[in-house]
């Protein structure tokens, strides 16, 4: 019994699919954390009061927060005098279509949908409608 105690202690355990399966989680399959840490920190820059993104630069790729903390910036309306000319102008001329995170997961048969986007530098948009039944 000994020997068996002392093998099982560097034995490595997967808690998360446990926690998953009874928690309210339970119905997620996959989750995009690349999307999950960019919606944080769009949010966090966005902030008037927030004017470097080098904390951050410590734990993530230096291109990925300068990329994500201008975006945000831009998209928020706040100053723009100490981002680089050439940033700017990718971000500018970019075009999204996205679907906004305010949507419903949802709907029942009875309720109208309406989906909102996040659209930018687009000229003409065709939305084709179908009826599911």
């Amino acid at each position: 019994v000994g020997s068996d105690r002392k093998s099982n202690r560097n034995a490595s355990l997967d808690f998360c699919p446990l926690y998953i399966s009874r928690s309210i989680f339970a119905n997620i399959t996959e989750i995009d954390h690349g999307k999950l840490v960019t919606d944080y920190l769009m949010n966090f820059f966005s902030a008037d009061d927030v004017t470097t993104s080098r904390p951050y630069q410590n734990y993530l790729r230096h291109d990925f927060v300068e990329s994500v903390f201008s975006r945000a910036k831009l998209y928020s309306g706040s100053s723009v005098a100490n981002l680089k000319p050439d940033i700017i102008q990718e971000h500018r001329d970019k075009v999204i279509i996205e679907f906004s995170p305010q949507n419903k997961e949802f709907y029942t048969p009875e309720t109208p949908v309406t989906l909102l986007c996040d659209i930018k530098n687009v000229k003409t948009l065709l939305i084709k409608v179908f009826e599911i039944n």
